[in-house]
């Protein structure tokens, strides 16, 4: 099988990992907030830089996210390190395939919301 290169990643045979400030709505079901209360989010995702928008919806879906809308993207490089732990399993659970989600706690005001 022919090695995949990656834009922006021309040397993995790995998806480039992406940090993602976006927003989402909880569906109170999936989640522990309230139906249709929006959060600040943060999501790891391994993915092309074509296939990054349909990655990050379908790992906010999957942790009962909906309606999301990405403020900011920004590839990871290797070697990766943060002192953040949470950021830190995000990352490993990207590489991994699986993706991570960290939400912020405070509900976003309605002036914050697009």
């Amino acid at each position: 099988m022919a090695k995949r290169r990656w834009l922006l990643n021309t040397d993995s045979e790995h998806p480039p990992i992406w940090m993602v400030l976006c927003r989402g709505e909880s569906d109170g079901v999936r989640t522990s907030y309230p139906l249709n209360e929006r959060h600040a989010l943060i999501a790891l995702v391994a993915a092309g830089e074509g296939e990054l928008h349909p990655a990050v919806e379908a790992l906010l879906k999957e942790n009962g996210w909906l309606r999301p809308s990405i403020q900011q993207a920004r590839q990871l490089h290797e070697p990766f390190s943060s002192e953040d732990a949470d950021i830190t399993q995000c990352y490993v659970a990207a590489r991994d395939g699986r993706g991570g989600v960290i939400v912020y706690a405070d509900a976003l005001k309605e002036s914050e919301v697009e």
